[in-house]
């Protein structure tokens, strides 16, 4: 008996590993790059940063929770409470000028008593435009503290599995 609810575990860790398959939802390589990133604060208090290379706050914010969610239980805990939250998002707007060089030729006839000369000169001639490049980045962060007790009502509160399900089948 025992061994069909580890595997119909091990069998829902897999199908929930699986379904995070997002290119989004990543490990930051390293801070500051796309991705989450987590700090311990104390025993059971973590920060949690996730960016994102776009400007969409709300999905940075599932992100974090789900990364929230699974640190909780993998720290052995079954709910979690948002202790703080922020988020930024930095838009960053750079020129793209482009530089377009022709080249033509110019042909000079000169004409004189005694007969025309033809020359042919390299003529140059530019044309610049300029675009802007868009390159936001949201930062969400949250610092969440760890418990086995219930949520209890509290709106900040959530149960890890609830919130992970619930983020998983969304990505």
């Amino acid at each position: 008996m025992k061994i069909k609810y580890i595997a119909a575990a091990s069998l829902l860790v897999l199908v929930g590993a699986c379904s995070t398959g997002s290119s989004d939802y990543r490990a930051a390589s390293r801070q500051g790059s796309e991705g989450y990133f987590v700090q311990g604060l104390e025993t059971d208090r973590y920060r949690v940063e996730y960016r994102l290379n776009d400007d969409n706050v709300g999905r940075a914010q599932d992100l974090a929770l789900l990364r929230a969610a699974e640190l909780t239980m993998e720290r052995g805990y079954k709910t979690f409470e948002v202790v703080s939250r922020s988020s930024d998002v930095v838009e960053d707007r750079r020129p793209d000028t482009q530089v377009e060089v022709r080249r033509d030729y110019v042909v000079t006839r000169n004409c004189g008593l005694l007969g025309c000369s033809t020359s042919t000169s390299p003529s140059y001639t530019t044309s610049t435009f300029g675009t802007y490049r868009s390159n936001d980045e949201t930062i969400v962060a949250i610092e969440i503290k760890m418990s086995n007790g219930s949520t209890g009502g509290n709106a900040q509160a959530y149960d890890a599995s609830e919130i992970a399900a619930n983020i998983r089948s969304r990505l």
